[in-house]
């Protein structure tokens, strides 16, 4: 089945895909652009909020959120342009995205069944059948609640864009992979790198392509008694040299990524802790295809440790099912090729290496389950075009499940309405289990002006995990918001005494005891963050503020200037630069200003630094 040759079905399914996506992920007026990643994606992103030629070479060499990937940040200059803040437009951007998807599974699913029933020999192979399992396949993938989480949320916009090129690279592999001319030959290449600089998830495909090589495309030779000097000259360079391009890309991939996620604390897990992260996902993933009606927008960590190995039984199910079907199914390699392509495809995502706090999540799911698709979409046609009888029921059956999923999906989806929504659910789902729950949905009462709400969150945040820094400082706002300085100065105390190897904490304390004019406290605070490490740019802009403040201009100047231009601080540490040098060369400090004010053109507060130094 190619495009050229069936037209009028590839228009017929892209109208439908984009009903049945539309009908499941439409109506998200309400929606808001969550501080969970959204925001920080887009509108405190200043190479999207404010493009420039500099931002747009920094986009491509610069790594940001803990993330490298230059055609999602591009994605979302036009948007912002047009609709700045207004989260419909970015959701919609995704929906359309996700269709093109849905059209790319209809194109691969019948790629690759007309490859396998060539293989078996079945070269007259009912059209229909292929037609009807890709249009199955494709329809599922639009709808199924599994993607909602890829599809809803703005920040997962790369998900889409890396699989969309993933897709294609796959479909063009399958249909141009001994084509003679070269730059047909390298279209799959093309579009892995457009993959890669989607999402680095896209790393797999090498080995994917392998996977077709040996149980597609016949390519590779498996038979022992085939095995001599020729065929394992023809199988290296097919799987090596042929290849070799790719798996460059694929080794600079993970060191940029594992580069920009250092800093997060990329950590591998402990070994028990790694095993039952990994079993846990292996085993959510498939399961939540079949069953996907008791989903979460996150998956606490800490779900891993809790369960026996009783809890494992589906994923023994499932090992059992395989090696059963090995046994005794004549189509031995289309099981390989399913089971490979999910194991490959998870890898890079199942918790080998652990970042974050979520024990798996479903984004992950949305390119390493395509082949599920493929091959029930496969067993489904089959059972529905056996008779006429059949075609009546399983039609009847599958718009069941369609209006199931649909539903399901369509009211899923407003879980991400906003961050109030999206961590009550979690929290029912998971009381008392996570920091990182209580935590954010204390952000989130905190963000509407909920301050008492917000407390008992960060309150319960630091009972389930005392050495989690983040929730102190978020406790101690809460505090002052109420108007307790006491209690927001006793918290931070608190939380440093229990985190003594935190210097984000530390300097977070010096500014609140600054703010309160118990100068030595902060003094105390900020002398200790800086015997931990003298250049970190956040505990010199502390010391800057307490010289400047005490009249010490020089000291002031001296500590601010070893701040590096681009530092998380660097704004609020140029700004005091300019008030400190403003008492002894208003001249100069207006030429900082200057310079300010062309790096950072949409701050307000500089015009107020130059009317304070005209009347200085």
């Amino acid at each position: 089945m190619n495009f050229q040759q069936n037209r009028k079905a590839y228009f017929l399914m892209t109208g439908l895909l984009l009903l049945a996506s539309l009908l499941s992920y439409g109506g998200n007026s309400s929606h808001e652009l969550l501080q969970w990643d959204d925001v920080a994606y887009v509108s405190s992103n200043d190479w999207v909020t404010n493009p420039s030629w500099e931002g747009l070479i920094a986009l491509f060499t610069e790594h940001r959120v803990f993330n490298w990937h230059p055609l999602t940040w591009l994605s979302y200059i036009p948007e912002y342009a047009v609709c700045e803040d207004n989260a419909v437009c970015y959701k919609s951007t995704n929906i359309l995205l996700h269709t093109i998807n849905a059209l790319l599974v209809f194109g691969l699913t019948g790629a690759v069944l007309k490859l396998l029933a060539n293989n078996s020999g079945n070269t007259n192979t009912d059209s229909r059948l292929i037609f009807v399992a890709s249009m199955v396949a494709a329809i599922l993938f639009a709808i199924h609640p599994q993607h909602v989480e890829s599809v809803i949320w703005v920040a997962e916009r790369k998900d889409l864009l890396c699989a969309a090129f993933y897709l294609a690279a796959l479909i063009s592999y399958l249909l141009y992979h001994a084509a003679e001319r070269g730059l047909l030959r390298l279209l799959p290449f093309a579009f892995f790198i457009l993959a890669c600089m989607s999402k680095p998830m896209a790393i797999s495909l090498p080995a994917v392509l392998v996977l077709l090589d040996v149980f597609l495309l016949n390519r590779i030779e498996l038979s022992v008694r085939a095995l001599n000097s020729e065929t394992v000259s023809h199988s290296f360079k097919i799987v090596i040299v042929e290849k070799i391009h790719f798996y460059l890309v694929m080794i600079g991939m993970m060191a940029i990524t594992l580069l920009a996620q250092s800093s997060e604390g990329v950590e591998l897990s402990a070994q028990e802790s790694k095993l039952a992260v990994i079993a846990g996902a292996l085993q959510h993933y498939v399961s939540a295809f079949f069953y996907p009606l008791n989903l979460s927008p996150f998956y606490p960590v800490e779900i891993s440790s809790s369960v026996s190995i009783a809890d494992y039984w589906p994923l023994g199910l499932m090992f059992v099912s395989v090696l059963l079907s090995l046994y005794f199914s004549k189509r031995k390699r289309s099981i390989l090729l399913l089971v490979g392509c999910y194991l490959v495809t998870i890898t890079p995502v199942v918790g080998v290496v652990t970042i974050g706090d979520h024990a798996f999540a479903d984004r992950y799911s949305y390119l390493p389950t395509i082949g599920f698709y493929i091959f029930t979409a496969y067993w489904a046609a089959r059972g529905i075009l056996r008779s006429e009888l059949a075609t009546k029921v399983g039609s009847a059956g599958m718009c069941a499940i369609a209006i199931l999923f649909v539903t399901t999906t369509h009211q899923y989806k407003n879980t991400w309405q906003n961050d109030l929504t999206l961590w009550q659910f979690v929290d029912a789902r998971y009381p008392d289990t996570s920091i990182i729950v209580a935590n954010n949905l204390g952000i989130a009462h905190f963000s509407r002006g909920d301050y008492e709400s917000a407390k008992a969150n960060f309150q319960s945040a630091i009972e389930i995990d005392p050495a989690r820094p983040r929730a102190y400082a978020n406790l101690a706002s809460a505090y002052q918001a109420l108007g307790d300085s006491q209690a927001s100065l006793q918290t931070y105390t608190a939380g440093v005494s229990n985190n003594p190897d935190n210097i984000g904490l530390k300097v977070s304390a010096s500014f609140a005891f600054l703010n309160s004019n118990q100068d030595e406290r902060a003094f105390e605070y900020l002398t200790q963050a800086l015997n931990q490490d003298d250049e970190f740019a956040p505990a010199l802009l502390g010391l800057g503020s307490l010289l400047f403040k005490n009249g010490d201009l020089d000291g002031a100047i001296s500590s601010l200037q070893r701040i590096p231009k681009g530092s998380e601080v660097d704004y609020d540490a140029r700004l005091l630069l300019v008030r400190a040098m403003a008492y002894s060369d208003k001249t100069q400090a207006k030429e900082l200003l200057k310079q300010l004010r062309s790096d950072y053109p949409q701050a307000a507060s500089i015009d107020d630094v130059n009317d304070w130094i005209d009347q200085l």
